[in-house]
């Protein structure tokens, strides 16, 4: 799998309005692609046929998708 860079993880965050300042984002850009390439290892069979759960967010007492 090929590496995030830097800009890659600059636009994912901010799809989801989250802002890394300059200073974190050398430590965001390694921490993150080592997390793609260990999860990329992990095999389990047939995971595609699992429908998976839906979203949801909490805040404090409300939840909303």
């Amino acid at each position: 799998m090929e590496e995030l860079t830097n800009q890659d993880i600059l636009s994912l965050a901010k799809s989801v309005d989250m802002d890394i300042p300059d200073d974190d984002l050398d430590q965001v850009a390694m921490s993150l692609n080592a997390i793609l390439q260990l999860m990329s290892d992990i095999y389990v069979a047939d995971v595609n046929l699992i429908e998976p759960l839906p979203i949801r967010h909490v805040m404090e007492d409300h939840i909303y998708d």
